[in-house]
């Protein structure tokens, strides 16, 4: 697992505007990343990340809208999981991934698979979403970086 800075886009279902608790932190798998984190709560030591996948060696994201797709336990289990990461709650309309695919729609995970692209979805780039419902996921141990 690799983590670096990045930047970080909106979070609009992530409590406060002070993303430098979290400072935009990246975590990078071959084929999964969190991106975009920002902390969970207004004081929070914990951090939700934007959720992106790589299919066909460009990377997307997964749609986590209210109305059809709640992004439930059993997805965010799967997420955090294949990130190395223990799990935490999804977090429904994180967005910020404007330009990039929107690859998984209709996410049902049950929490066991591997991967997401093992939980049953819509077929890959098949999706009814905008990108202000990325999902995004508050792993379990997604601390904030330490302070210098």
């Amino acid at each position: 697992i690799t983590t670096l800075n990045g930047d970080g886009p909106d979070a609009s279902n992530v409590e406060g505007d002070d993303a430098s608790a979290c400072d935009g932190a990246v975590t990078l798998l071959a084929d999964i990343r969190l991106v975009a984190c920002r902390p969970r709560a207004a004081g929070s030591d914990a951090c939700c990340c934007r959720v992106e996948i790589k299919h066909e060696s460009a990377w997307g994201t997964v749609c986590g809208d209210s109305s059809d797709d709640s992004f439930h336990a059993g997805n965010a289990a799967v997420a955090c999981r294949q990130a190395g990461r223990t799990a935490g709650p999804g977090v429904q309309n994180f967005g910020g991934g404007n330009g990039l695919p929107i690859w998984l729609d209709n996410l049902a995970c049950t929490g066991d698979e591997t991967t997401l692209g093992d939980c049953v979805h819509s077929d890959w780039g098949v999706h009814t979403c905008e990108h202000s419902e990325d999902a995004g996921v508050c792993c379990g141990d997604l601390p904030p970086p330490a302070a210098p």
